[in-house]
Formats: structure tokens, C-alpha cells, sequence
């Protein structure tokens, strides 16, 4: 709770610091809206897989997803802030699971900065030990309604052609880009991320396969990654543009992990490890002085070796968004004279 809170301290001071040169861009390049609250609602496709696998065989790996594939979701933007909630609205058959994710960000025209809650419980499981008539008898993979996965997800990051490109126009509602145009970006994220479950994630007749640093109980996997990429956005009609993002990231990692023995519960720590990993997001956009919309491609992944296993997560959205913008600073009416 405490590092929650001082995310949001620094996510408001930095509003203030960014009010600074907040004109200063090529009108040539980009349009600013007087209008200042933009609701929209999206509905997206949503995959979250937690791989495991061991690096000398192949034949050795297990494959958890959650319940719930199909979203749907409501958000604004309003001056700097976009908030958005998302929820579930299909389950596969009649497996029970809880998901849902929350976001907030802060766009300003020199960096970007986002914070995303997500809650994921009840996986799918899939392996190579599953027989191969299993669907002759089952609908579903097999279910595991023990398992949960908390993320808590933060992005910084600067953009230098900030007077040419905005990502405010690219990937959000606030501005349009006039022309095309691109910039390199750079900063930083963190990726924390708790799943627990009441027996080991791996599989009885997989167990040794895999090293002892994997088969114990994840509770905590913290990831700080160093990042820089590149943003361009293609403006191929005046309401239409294709923008993307792709950002190669260098994690630096620290495991805690849970181990039930005899004795209790020991709390034991593994080693600092270093991997790279890589974020990218894809827009086809439309947006007029008064209605936008588009479909998104978004993609995280992350993949950490150890001494005789592979741990990976991977996170991709296929999104579809509408919107209108709505000006919310109304003219006072004026007072009617009155005569003596």
C-alpha cells in the first residue's frame, strides 16, 4: 500500500512540472481541442499466459490462462488524466474465476506516464501430460481455481520530438497529428506481479523436470526494466492515422518465494537475475474535432532463465474503442437587466 501511495504523490507532482512550455509545439505538426473531457467505452480480447518450461527439454512445459478471454470496459480522459475499468463479460463454460483490471494515466507532451492494476483468478491449465482423447469427455482445458495473479504495472517515459509528435495523438484523444512524424523515447517500468496457489504450479508427473527454483510457491516476482524505443505515427488521411510504439526493455529481477515445509512456512529469497523483455503497441486511429475512435494492438512480455528452468509471462490486447469529446466549460448565462 505504501508504494501505491507514493506513486500517486509522484503521478500529481509531475502534473505540475509538466504545465511548463505546455504551448510549446508545432501547430503545423499538431492540433490541441479546446474541448477538455473525452468519455469512451472499448471492448477487447484479452490474453495472460504464465509459461513454464524447462531449457533442455522441450516436451517439459506448462501453460496456465485465465478464465475469461473477452472484456468489456469503460474510461475518460479528462484535461491530463485518463482512468479506465474493465471487466469480463464471457467465461469458458461454467469454470468461475474473478478478473478485472483498472488504469490510470497521466499524458503530457513531453513524457507519459501510466499505472495498471490487474486481478486474475482461476487459470486453465495445459501440459503435455493432458491425454489426447481429453476433449472426447471435457469442454475445457483443465481448471485450477486456486490459482491468482495480482499486477500492479508502471510506465515512465520521455518523449524528445516532443514540439512534432504527441502521444497524446497517437495512442490517445487529446490532440491530433496533422503530419507524420516520429521521435525516440526513453524511461523506465516496473512489473509487480503476485501468484499464489495452494499446490505447486507444476504438474506431479512434471516435477522433476524442473528445477527447485521453480516448483516452490511464487508469491512475489518484482521486474524494473531500463527502456528506450521509438514512436511514430503515419497521418495517411486527415481523420486516419496508423501509429506504433516498440520499446526493447532490460529487466533487472528479485524473486520471494514461498516454500511449505514441515516445519511452517519459510520465506526464501532467490538471486538478482538480469533478462530482456519488450513492449510494443499498434493503433489504427480516427478522430475528428468531435468523435474518435480505433482498433489497438497492444503487447508485454518478460522471460527469466534459471539454472534448469524458464519462467515467462506474456500479456497482448486486441482492442476496439469509441469516444466523443465533450467540452465541459460552459458559458455563464448572462444576467437580465432589470429597469426601474
Amino acid at each position: 500500500m505504501r508504494i501505491i501511495i507514493i506513486l500517486f504523490c509522484v503521478l500529481f507532482s509531475f502534473s505540475s512540472f509538466s504545465q511548463k512550455d505546455r504551448k510549446n509545439y508545432d501547430t503545423n505538426y499538431l492540433k490541441e481541442f479546446s474541448h477538455n473531457f473525452y468519455p469512451y467505452t472499448f471492448t477487447n480480447i484479452k490474453n495472460h499466459n504464465i509459461y513454464l518450461s524447462n531449457l533442455e527439454n522441450e516436451s517439459a512445459w506448462v501453460n496456465y490462462s485465465p478464465n475469461s478471454p473477452l472484456y468489456l470496459g469503460f474510461g475518460f480522459d479528462y484535461k491530463w488524466a485518463t482512468f479506465s475499468y474493465a471487466f469480463p463479460i464471457q467465461s469458458k463454460a461454467d469454470k468461475k474465476g474473478s478478473n478485472f483490471n483498472v488504469f490510470y494515466g497521466m499524458s503530457r507532451r513531453k513524457f507519459r506516464f501510466s499505472l495498471m492494476y490487474q486481478q486474475y483468478q482461476g487459470f486453465f491449465k495445459d501440459d503435455p501430460n493432458i491425454p489426447g482423447d481429453w476433449f472426447d469427455h471435457n469442454k475445457t482445458l483443465p481448471f485450477r481455481a486456486d490459482i491468482k495473479d495480482y499486477i500492479l504495472q508502471g510506465t515512465f517515459f520521455y518523449i524528445f520530438n516532443n514540439r512534432k509528435v504527441s502521444y497524446r495523438s497517437s495512442f490517445l484523444y487529446l490532440e491530433k497529428q496533422l503530419k507524420s512524424a516520429g521521435s525516440f523515447t526513453a524511461g523506465t517500468n516496473f512489473n509487480i506481479s503476485g501468484i499464489t496457489s495452494d499446490s505447486s504450479l507444476i504438474p506431479p508427473k512434471l516435477d522433476t523436470s524442473f528445477g527447485e527454483e521453480i516448483k516452490k510457491q511464487k508469491v512475489l516476482d518484482v521486474n524494473i526494466g531500463i527502456k528506450v524505443g521509438y514512436i511514430y505515427t503515419w497521418v495517411f488521411h486527415k481523420n486516419w492515422h496508423v501509429s506504433a510504439h516498440f520499446s526493447p526493455t532490460l529487466y533487472f529481477n528479485k524473486d520471494r518465494l514461498l516454500e511449505k515445509g514441515a516445519s511452517g512456512i519459510n520465506v526464501s529469497n532467490l538471486e538478482k537475475s538480469i533478462f530482456f523483455g519488450t513492449d510494443f503497441r499498434l493503433v489504427l486511429g480516427y478522430d475528428n474535432d468531435t468523435y474518435f475512435g480505433g482498433l489497438l494492438f497492444l503487447n508485454s512480455n518478460t522471460k527469466q532463465d534459471f539454472t534448469k528452468s524458464s519462467f515467462s509471462t506474456d500479456y497482448s490486447v486486441i482492442e476496439l474503442y469509441f469516444g466523443k469529446r465533450m467540452n465541459l466549460h460552459f458559458r455563464k448565462p448572462e444576467k437580465r437587466k432589470v429597469f426601474d
